[in-house]
């Protein structure tokens, strides 16, 4: 489980680092997908852009909770738990980022 929990972070973090790059176009299957980010190509790049730093940060924390869950496994859920939590707030916080970037008018 804490290795499926680690590569959905680094999944996530490595679909957003490629939406910012204007390696992934915008779509209906991977990266942010909220109706401000998903409005234009220039939209899907600066939501992601404001997204690179929190996902990043987040996919870090949660494969250093799973490894640590793994090596210090003493029957418990706690390390696992605070993973899922990390990534379900970094996920949250990388949205909402997104969100508000990609609502504001290109810098000119």
């Amino acid at each position: 489980m804490d290795v499926l929990i680690a590569l959905v972070a680094v999944g996530a973090a490595l679909a957003v680092h490629l939406a910012a790059r204007r390696r992934l176009p915008r779509n209906g299957i991977l990266g942010i997908r909220t109706t401000a980010v998903r409005r234009s190509d220039s939209a899907w790049v600066r939501g992601h852009r404001a997204a690179v730093a929190p996902t990043l940060l987040t996919a870090i924390v949660v494969v250093v909770l799973a490894a640590a869950s793994v090596v210090w496994d003493d029957g418990s859920a706690g390390l696992t738990s605070i993973a899922v939590a990390v990534l379900f707030a970094g996920v949250f916080i990388g949205t909402v980022r997104a969100n508000r970037s990609a609502g504001r008018p290109p810098h000119r």
